[in-house]
């Protein structure tokens, strides 16, 4: 069994003491001086305090994140495909490798990163997946009977996937590795914070996590610490409804569709049968995650439109023919209303309401009655007009 005390640390850079949360006087005699002096004191107090919230917020995002790599959805779902494997226990039962390998093989859907699978006695019979991952999870595998036949340990993460989701979300700079934490910042330029975390790396030993934070970014400051807790909070909602719409991810597939020869058949004639086929077959598509797509022809008439009904930051693009023509706008969203929720409760654990045109959005949370600890974002809701995003956060 693997023993899981190691650290994770996460360094947070702070360049600077800012100032900007206050105003000082102005010091036009000694009192005022002296007034001036001690504006300026509480403006560099209040300036600090701010910043050690925003970084206190921060490591609470990358730690929430970092949990999701030990015992997310992902790995829930890793774990009971195992669990429900007959082939695979039969396999594992019987010691064979070749045998263990077949039956691994279909089960890791492009999820699990690496996985070792061994006997009772320690007799490795599979192995799958050699890059640097985090956050290892160990379970055994159990015959028809319910008795123990093997074991396995698995990562459903990568070192680079965990840094550049932590990158996205806090917009810090994420490193994510096995180095020390004497790699990161040094400390001529940049005061660090550690945060020990009893975490580990695949297969096991300390796992390191640095980010580097510019200083911009810790001059959130609010009325109150809770306030300041909430713009942070806030901004991460920002970023994650930016990256639905303008990251890489939301072009690739807008990028694809509209240069789908099936699909652009279709809007070209003007056919609703043809274009839904090509959408459900985009639909199918494992690496695609699109969860609604619109067509309209040349002159902006519908010719379909198929999806889950809430869904939001749409993106859009021109259909072009074979002769550089544009035959008709594709408008496509790669993420969900409830999706959308389940992010930002799982990133930041805020309480999220969504609301169109004066109506909450099925499944999203209805929030506690506190208006003074909410913030409201504005999004777009599909295929356009405004979408209110209300953020909630538990007081600390």
């Amino acid at each position: 069994m693997v023993r899981r005390v190691v650290a994770l640390v996460t360094v947070l850079s702070v360049l600077a003491v800012v100032t900007g949360c206050g105003v000082a006087a102005s010091p036009g005699t000694r009192a005022g001086q002296q007034g001036g002096a001690a504006a300026i004191a509480t403006t560099s107090t209040t300036a600090a305090a701010c910043a050690r919230t925003d970084a206190s917020e921060l490591r609470v995002i990358a730690r929430r994140l970092y949990t999701e790599s030990a015992g997310g959805a992902n790995v829930v779902s890793a774990q009971r495909r195992l669990a429900r494997s007959g082939r695979l226990a039969a396999a594992v039962a019987a010691g064979s490798p070749a045998r263990t390998e077949a039956a691994l093989k279909p089960l890791l859907r492009s999820q699990i990163t690496r996985i070792a699978i061994w006997t009772p006695e320690g007799r490795t019979l599979a192995r799958d997946g050699t890059t640097d991952a985090p956050a290892p999870v160990s379970g055994t595998i159990t015959d028809a009977l319910g008795l123990p036949v093997g074991h396995y340990l698995l990562s459903v993460s990568s070192d680079a996937a965990l840094a550049g989701e932590l990158a996205v979300v806090t917009g810090a700079r994420a490193r994510v590795g096995s180095a020390t934490a004497d790699d990161g910042p040094s400390a001529s330029s940049a005061s660090t914070t550690p945060v020990v975390l009893p975490e580990t790396a695949y297969p096991d030993g300390p796992l390191n996590v640095s980010l580097t934070v510019p200083p911009a970014m810790l001059r959130t400051c609010g009325a109150t610490a809770a306030a300041t807790r909430m713009a942070v909070v806030a901004a991460v909602g920002r970023r994650v409804l930016y990256g639905e719409s303008d990251g890489s991810e939301a072009h690739r597939v807008l990028h694809h569709v509209a240069t789908d020869r099936g699909f652009e058949a279709a809007v070209a004639h003007r056919d609703p049968v043809a274009l839904r086929a090509a959408i459900v077959r985009f639909f199918r598509t494992p690496w695609m995650h699109v969860v609604r797509i619109r067509a309209t022809d040349a002159q902006g008439h519908l010719i379909g439109d198929v999806g889950g009904p809430y869904v939001l930051s749409p993106i859009s693009g021109p259909v072009v023919d074979a002769h550089g023509r544009q035959v008709g706008t594709v408008t496509l969203s790669v993420q969900d209303d409830s999706g959308y929720v389940k992010l930002l409760d799982r990133f930041t654990g805020a309480e999220v309401q969504l609301v169109r045109d004066g109506q909450t959005i099925p499944q999203s949370n209805l929030l506690p009655v506190d208006p003074s600890a909410r913030t409201t974002l504005t999004a777009t809701a599909f295929p356009s007009g405004p979408l209110q995003v209300v953020l909630e956060l538990a007081q600390a």
